[in-house]
């Protein structure tokens, strides 16, 4: 495949669902401008990102049908420490379930062929959950956008082959307050990612997107033909640890019956797509301060997760930087009245996750 012909968009809430073509294009899309005469990357800067996911992604064709099992741990909730598990069936990148459960919470999800589809018992994902999918897919990290570079690259604690590079591959609504236009929504060059990895094996150890967002931290390793997977994995909200994972299970395993693997009764399904068609904004109510924030003298910035649903309106909503708790209920009152073109594959609309960064300035 000829990676500059197929340069393409691949992003949101949906790529760490990513099937075998589509991972290699989206890290081949991280090399994508001139090539030398080999065809190799003209910046030798992107390689361990291309060696990492090589050495990392289970959902490669050629790793073959497996199942893993991981035991998980959410720290530091209101209603104190949750203990669920994570399961993962893979017959081949197109054909695959997951579920996952924890107390009050289950999300079952999978791909059948042309179709991406879900089911769970909660209208809205927690937070949690979120970083958990994210934790359980190291190789979402590596997946930058259409023209990442690396900005620097340094030797780390302990070793580790370290590099700061953007844009990722997370789109952004950036707003502020006095502004009534619709807002863009695109890749980030002021949200990079630092990428550390084993000067060793070339396995990703650490991806930090930088406050208010997580850090995710993988240790050891567990051997499946020649991929090599994390055996324990971390997320840190700041200094503070909020998930740890434990694989349990990770072994070959027979191909599954198409009918096993297909879109269950209630499910919600959509069309799979490597190459979105990503959303926008049509319509907005501009954020206002609350008279209890101005009289407290709070100003700044509210970061928020959402999924842009296939309706068009924001679902799973998350604060991501809890301090902002005056300027939040700004963003509360208006958010309803926010409205978007959903992202699209083949016409049809697909869920899409994005973070909002609205900034509220002192006048």
């Amino acid at each position: 495949m000829n990676a500059c012909l197929n340069c393409a968009r691949s992003r949101g809430g949906r790529t760490p669902r990513l099937g075998l073509t589509a991972v290699g294009l989206a890290i081949l899309v991280a090399f994508c401008g001139e090539r030398g005469a080999s065809g190799q990357p003209a910046d030798p800067a992107m390689a361990p990102l291309a060696r990492a996911a090589e050495l990392m992604d289970l959902r490669q064709e050629s790793t073959g049908p497996f199942r893993l099992r991981v035991k998980a741990r959410l720290l530091g909730l209101v209603t104190g420490d949750r203990d669920g598990e994570y399961l993962l069936l893979l017959s081949t990148p197109d054909a695959w379930f997951e579920a996952t459960r924890f107390p009050g919470y289950s999300s079952l999800e999978g791909r059948s062929g042309p179709r991406e589809w879900r089911k769970r018992n909660v209208l809205e994902k927690p937070y949690r959950m979120h970083q958990l999918t994210t934790l359980l897919d190291p190789v979402r990290h590596l997946r930058l956008a259409p023209g990442a570079r690396v900005e620097k690259s340094w030797t780390g604690e302990g070793g580790l082959t370290c590099l700061e590079a953007g844009p990722t591959s997370d789109l952004w609504q950036h707003d502020r307050s006095g502004i009534s236009a619709l807002a863009p929504i695109d890749t980030s060059d002021s949200n990079p990612v630092t990428l550390c990895f084993d000067a060793a094996s070339g396995a990703l150890r650490r991806a930090d997107y930088g406050l208010p967002l997580p850090r995710f931290e993988y240790e050891g390793e567990v051997v499946l033909g020649s991929r090599r997977f994390p055996a324990v994995m971390k997320v840190f909200e700041a200094k503070d640890l909020a998930i740890e994972a434990t694989v349990v299970e990770l072994a070959a395993d027979t191909a599954r019956e198409a009918s096993e693997l297909a879109v269950p009764e209630g499910a919600e399904a959509w069309p799979f797509c490597a190459d979105l068609v990503p959303p926008r904004m049509i319509a907005k109510r501009e954020a206002k301060q609350t008279a209890v924030a101005r009289g407290k003298g709070q100003f700044g910035t509210v970061v928020v997760q959402a999924e842009i649903g296939r309706d068009g309106i924001l679902h799973d909503l998350t604060f991501v930087d809890s301090r902002a708790k005056f300027l939040r209920a700004s963003i509360e009152r208006v958010i309803d009245e926010w409205k978007y073109q959903p992202a699209s594959c083949h016409g049809e609309s697909v869920p899409f996750t994005i973070y909002i960064k609205y900034t509220f300035l002192q006048r």
